[in-house]
């Protein structure tokens, strides 16, 4: 069976983690695959792309103006009429628009959508009455987490049926320590202390990092060892340092850019935090409880499919920096709760491994329409 997968992003974030992973351990028995690429020439690595490559996957890439370039759309037909695939499956919400109708100008036999979050525009006009329309030649949508399907299903007037709920995986025997010298690597980012709190994500407000600077700030007062580190770039750079600069923070709180190797980064942590006010799944946090970490998370549709509250972690109302301070100081105090709740998470994340979650997309794949 022939999979082709259309995906406007050759960088590395949630969506394009999963198709990393579909690319590494589909079935190669049973399934070949491609993969299209819509390239709007923003993308700061060609990651996604080099890798299906090195996998042996025949890559194409449609060059775009911008989010409104309507001529993809007869150059994509085109790949999908030649290609001739048994599914054609959508990754991100340009490649949803443009791949489905692609699929449906081209007669693709099965169109599969993966929705990764809860995009609010899409409850507007035009794009509810585009996303419905796109659903009726949608084989199947699949949504990465328990909220994503509710918001579709209630939010967008989507049919409970077309919509199934596939979380995002991990491969977690990656993330396993195997002889990380945590000393070494805080030593590299120049920090010195006895407990280092940490999140992963894209600078963006909705990840709610705000929150986690006021938090520090309380943090500090009980704990004045405590350091923050934070992984990621983004366009709320600069008012994150300016935030981080009036609260007197400059030696506790660091922005630390783009981290290459999030794996040393998760494991040179204490804590990790993921205090966003919206998510689709939340993969940082799946890979951080992969690191045997505790993680305190937002109590929101995709943090709450994966961290167990009191057991793995804790969950916190959201935009709530008292709360997520008081469990930061509460963990920093106990160590031996950080590591029983680690220790509890390295185990839970397995129900997100790649071994658990790729068949489940073999079998949508399988389906008979």
């Amino acid at each position: 069976m022939k999979i082709i997968h259309v995906i406007n992003s050759f960088d590395i974030g949630g969506n394009e983690k999963l198709l990393e992973l579909l690319i590494d351990k589909i079935n190669r028995d049973k399934f070949k695959q491609e993969v299209i690429f819509l390239d709007r020439r923003k993308d700061k690595s060609t990651y996604l792309k080099d890798f299906a490559e090195r996998k042996g996957l025949k890559c194409y890439v449609i060059a775009m103006k911008g989010n409104y370039d309507i001529s993809v759309l007869p150059k994509l037909k085109n790949i999908i009429e030649t290609s001739k695939p048994d599914v054609v499956h959508t990754h991100l919400v340009l490649s949803q628009i443009y791949g489905r109708i692609a699929a449906k100008l081209a007669n693709a036999g099965k169109i599969i959508s993966s929705e990764q979050n809860r995009y609010d525009f899409k409850q507007r006009l035009p794009y509810r009455l585009l996303e419905k329309t796109l659903s009726g030649s949608t084989t199947k949508i699949v949504a990465a987490s328990n909220g994503v399907k509710e918001f579709l299903v209630e939010n967008i007037g989507l049919a409970e049926g077309k919509v199934d709920v596939i979380h995002n995986c991990v491969k977690v025997e990656s993330f396993t320590d195997s002889g990380i010298n945590t000393a070494n690597y805080r030593k590299l980012l120049g920090v010195e202390s006895n407990i280092v709190i940490g999140a992963l994500g894209h600078l963006h407000e909705q990840k709610g990092h705000k929150y986690l600077i006021e938090a520090a700030c309380e943090v500090i007062k009980y704990r004045p060892d405590a350091v923050f580190l934070v992984g990621g770039s983004g366009p709320l750079k600069k008012k994150l340092q300016l935030r981080i600069k009036n609260a007197g923070l400059e030696k506790k709180f660091r922005l630390l850019g783009f981290v290459k190797n999030v794996k040393s980064f998760l494991h040179s942590l204490d804590i990790f935090v993921m205090p966003s006010l919206w998510e689709g799944f939340g993969i940082s946090a799946a890979e951080a409880m992969a690191c045997g970490k505790p993680v305190i998370a937002s109590k929101i549709d995709g943090l709450s499919d994966i961290v167990d509250d009191s057991e793995t972690g804790f969950l916190i109302e959201p935009a709530n920096s008292i709360e997520l301070a008081d469990k930061i100081i509460r963990l920093c105090r106990d160590p031996a709760e950080r590591t029983a709740m680690g220790d509890l998470a390295g185990e839970r994340v397995k129900r997100f491994s790649w071994e658990h979650i790729i068949p489940k997309f073999e079998e949508l794949y399988l389906e008979k329409t």
